[in-house]
């Protein structure tokens, strides 16, 4: 039986969760209170019944209101299914088949079928245990581990144990071994002893009470032939309802018998353990050539990229170098320029261009001139006409002075912002003033496409810079980029000559891999022919044919263990057309025989006892009759006693070595594997385990003996421990199922907790392990599941 998921819809803190059991080794791991005890309480509820409220039992409720119960796929043989279990108080089981999706009639029956003969208290006792079970081992003994054994090892051995038991007690309720006993069969011994002296010391005065009592021995006789024969019967009435018994045991290996006729070609164990050895192997391979393949191409590439990019940044910052050198020249003879024009004028401000009117101020010589010429006409004509209009003519040269002061003053003003340069100098002056906005702007734009350049610049070179540690300087970037290329070139040899060496290692890589391949296309071929061998395409199938095997063994073991339980002469019987009708009417008929047998002898027996009355009344004034009487009943009734007392010890004595007989006798082969895991366990510091009628003693490598309260806390946690998977072992060939373990190894010490995770690692080869822990030396993403 194996469990590959576990679906809770509510139970405790869990709600609507899925945990996926992948590997054989399934570790649940989680700090305290993460739900570790709840997660392996449901696989239990789940599997025999959830908890009721009876006590002071936890229940599990949900704590946000979630449906209660859940589900748990589980793979029996060959047959995979979902097991699902809802509502606590009103508990409803459904058991599909995830094969065609059927649903499984009388889903309780077929539950407890697969899991016979275990229940949850033998489920508990050997498969489920915790830390706080520990404190068992104290309590342990041998007659309990092996009524456990017998229980689950032979058929129908619980009602037989207990017919024991009882018989045992009452058994010894009459009679004590110890001389000065006080039950009932020792007292009538004594008395019976004392009653015989008595009659013997009478016996010698007596001689007529001879006849009668050979009267009354021949009664005795009758009555004792009578109770033979219902003996006899009985025994016949005893061996058939046996006989039915074990037919129920043959129709069960008949059954079997079938069922293992139908099995398909077993794995051999050197196939499966070559499968292993090449898986293994070939793993062992992948593994190196995922290795080998990751660490190939990267590192060499790596270099040659990294190289590319610095030579391609370094060629392309030289050339934006010699751009920037020709853009500072231009602006170098930009503002040498400017500086040139400015120099013309104080403080180096330029005035601004001029205006059209004061161009024309300049170049013109006004309306003076005009003026003038009308004063030199109106005075040669006053002088001509008359000679007093002469005066006349001083009007228009007024107006002339006044508009040549005027003209001049205006021109005077216009100079005065050039610094004192003449007209002409103004003139020449004002394309070149026109320009200079322009230029301006072009110089603030080249500055700006300057600064960009240079950022630009220094943004790339930085990663540049840092990586050879060379610090940044904007005033000097020739110079930087010049650095920046020499280190390049000098890491470039390097990089060269680690090309070199990588690619050396790269082709020792490939060889590895080629040979890796190699091994590994060989591996596939011989795993292929096995795979062909047993009609198989992939490891999985293979596996699940093994798995397969192993539970045919298991039920070979069970036939074979049916088998023995039936003699040969009984098997003959029954594979002669016998059928169970025929064996219950003649069971019928000796019940009947047997019941007329016990009417006999109650009839000799009121002959018998019609006798005694009539010889006691002969006698009855005699006391030596009486005694004679006293000591023939004390004797029948003694006798009667002990062979009540012998029937019982001999019945109990019967059933057990019959159990045994039954079970395999497998108490031995615990007790021998307990040893051994138990002096794995404490490293051969103790090398034997013995049962006492009322303790288990171990003893250690010096031959000392010591009870269990004697040993540490820890050494009594491995016995318990040895015990435990001893037993899961011993019983492996009638029942497998998963062995559930929370936190069972606090108080081992490291050595032996490493010793204890190697043998579960082992173990769970063939039996799943469920092991709920605070931490776990060996974890890996598949066999841990982390809460």
């Amino acid at each position: 039986m194996k469990i590959k998921q576990v679906a809770i819809s509510g139970f405790g803190r869990w709600s609507k969760q899925t945990f996926d059991l992948t590997t054989q080794m399934q570790v649940i791991q989680g700090q305290n209170e993460s739900g570790k005890s709840t997660l392996r309480a449901f696989i239990v509820g789940v599997l025999f019944g959830f908890p009721n409220k009876k006590g002071r039992t936890n229940v599990y409720d949900p704590r946000d209101g979630s449906r209660y119960g859940g589900s748990l796929t589980v793979v029996f043989g060959d047959q995979t299914v979902k097991i699902t279990r809802l509502g606590r108080t009103q508990s409803h089981l459904t058991i599909t088949d995830l094969a065609d999706q059927s649903v499984i009639l009388h889903p309780e029956a077929w539950l407890a079928e697969q899991l016979a003969p275990l229940n949850q208290d033998s489920f508990d006792a050997i498969f489920n245990f915790s830390q706080q079970d520990l404190a068992a081992i104290t309590q342990i003994k041998g007659a309990d581990l092996q009524k456990l054994l017998l229980n689950i090892g032979a058929v129908g051995s619980a009602g037989w144990l207990n017919v024991a038991s009882g018989l045992d007690k009452q058994a010894d309720k009459q009679f004590a071994q110890r001389p000065t006993g006080k039950r009932p069969l020792n007292l009538a011994t004594k008395h019976y002893a004392e009653t015989a002296a008595l009659v013997h010391e009478k016996a010698l005065t007596l001689p007529d009470f001879v006849q009668g009592e050979k009267a009354l021995m021949a009664d005795k006789a009758e009555v004792v032939a009578a109770q033979n024969t219902v003996v006899t019967l009985a025994a016949q009435v005893k061996n058939h309802e046996q006989l039915l018994q074990q037919y129920d045991l043959y129709v069960k290996a008949a059954t079997l018998k079938a069922e293992l006729s139908d099995t398909p070609q077993s794995v051999s164990d050197d196939d499966w353990l070559t499968i292993q050895s090449q898986a293994a192997t070939m793993t062992m391979h992948e593994t190196a050539l995922q290795t080998l393949n990751q660490a190939q191409t990267p590192q060499v590439g790596h270099v040659s990229s990294e190289t590319f990019e610095f030579e391609t940044a370094l060629a392309q910052a030289q050339l934006e170098v010699q751009a920037l050198q020709k853009q500072f020249a231009q602006r170098d003879d930009w503002l040498k320029t400017q500086q040139q024009l400015g120099a013309q004028f104080e403080q180096g401000t330029m005035p601004p261009p001029l205006s059209a009117q004061e161009k024309q101020q300049l170049t013109r010589r006004g309306s003076a001139m005009l003026w003038l010429m009308a004063s030199l006409v109106v005075g040669v004509l006053g002088f001509l006409v008359a000679k007093p209009a002469v005066l006349l003519a001083g009007i228009p040269a007024g107006i002339a002075y006044w508009q040549y002061q005027r003209h001049q003053r205006q021109v005077e003003q216009i100079l005065a912002a050039y610094n004192g340069l003449t007209v002409d100098e103004v003139l020449n002056l004002q394309n070149a003033l026109k320009q200079q906005p322009i230029r301006k702007q072009k110089l603030a734009e080249l500055n700006v496409t300057i600064s960009d350049q240079q950022s630009a610049l220094l943004r790339r070179l930085k990663p540049i810079a840092a990586h050879f540690d060379v610090p940044l300087q904007l005033s000097d970037l020739p110079k930087l980029v010049n650095e920046l290329q020499h280190r390049y070139e000098q890491q470039k040899l390097t990089a060269q000559h680690d090309i070199l060496k990588l690619t050396q290692q790269q082709q020792q890589r490939v060889e590895e891999i080629a040979y890796h391949q190699q091994q590994l296309d060989q591996l596939r071929e011989a795993q292929r022919q096995i795979f062909t061998r047993y009609q198989v395409n992939e490891m999985a199938e293979l596996t699940a044919r093994r798995q397969n095997d192993l539970t045919t063994q298991r039920r070979q073991a069970r036939y074979q263990d049916l088998m023995k339980q039936l003699d040969p002469k009984t098997l003959a019987q029954f594979q002669q057309d016998t059928d169970r009708q025929t064996l219950q009417q003649a069971l019928t008929q000796l019940q009947a025989q047997l019941s007329v047998a016990q009417q006999r002898v109650f009839d000799h027996q009121a002959t018998l006892s019609n006798h005694q009355a009539q010889q006691a009344q002969l006698t009855s004034n005699d006391q030596f009759l009486e005694l004679q009487q006293d000591m023939a009943d004390e004797q029948a009734a003694l006798l009667d006693q002990f062979g009540d007392y012998l029937a019982d010890k001999l019945t109990v004595n019967w059933i057990n070595q019959a159990l045994q007989f039954a079970s395999q006798n497998r108490f031995p082969k615990m007790q021998q594997l307990a040893t051994k895991y138990f002096d794995h366990l404490t490293q051969g510091r103790y090398q034997r385990i013995t049962f006492s009628e009322t303790e288990l003693l171990v003893t250690r490598q010096d031959q000392q003996t010591f009870q269990v309260f004697e040993l540490s806390t820890g050494t009594q946690e491995q016995l318990y421990i040895a015990l435990r998977l001893a037993l899961s072992q011993v019983i492996a060939d009638i029942v497998a199922v998963p062995l559930l373990i929370d936190d069972g190894f606090v108080n081992f010490d490291p050595q032996r907790k490493e010793t204890m995770v190697t043998m579960l690692q082992t173990l769970a080869h063939t039996q799943q392990i469920i092991y709920f822990t605070t931490q776990w030396p060996h974890a890996t993403p598949d066999n841990v599941i982390k809460l």
